[in-house]
């Protein structure tokens, strides 16, 4: 039997907060103190956040999700704009809900990051 050397498998611990600092959702009683945490301890994976798409190993995944999220978001932007487009006798169409849906999809992504925050014509 040979001996095959042991790979070490070290689990990256979550998260803990150090000397001095809060917990992420703990109170910190000052105005937006949670949001200037937040940006203290990760301001330095920003930049990547925002670069790392544009990298060569990334082009294919990058390309796949562009364009599944534009289709997402068209398909109901088409279908709500008809049924808007009805109901207020032209006042509010489908050109109108594209670009709501379109202005609405760049905020969301500048400034939100927030899995609960709704894109759409029914949030």
């Amino acid at each position: 039997m040979t001996s095959q050397p042991q790979q070490i498998v070290q689990r990256r611990r979550s998260w803990r907060p150090g000397d001095g600092e809060k917990r992420p959702l703990e109170r910190t009683g000052k105005c937006l103190g949670g949001l200037r945490n937040d940006v203290r301890r990760r301001g330095r994976c920003y930049a990547s956040d925002w670069t790392d798409a544009f990298k060569p190993v990334n082009q294919q995944k990058t390309l796949a999700t562009t364009l599944f999220l534009f289709f997402a978001c068209l398909a109901p932007a088409i279908a709500f704009g008809t049924l808007f487009d009805e109901g207020s006798n032209g006042a509010f169409g489908v050109v109108e809900m594209i670009m709501s849906s379109a202005y609405t999809g760049i905020v969301y992504s500048v400034t939100s990051g927030q899995p609960l925050a709704i894109l759409g014509a029914t949030g």
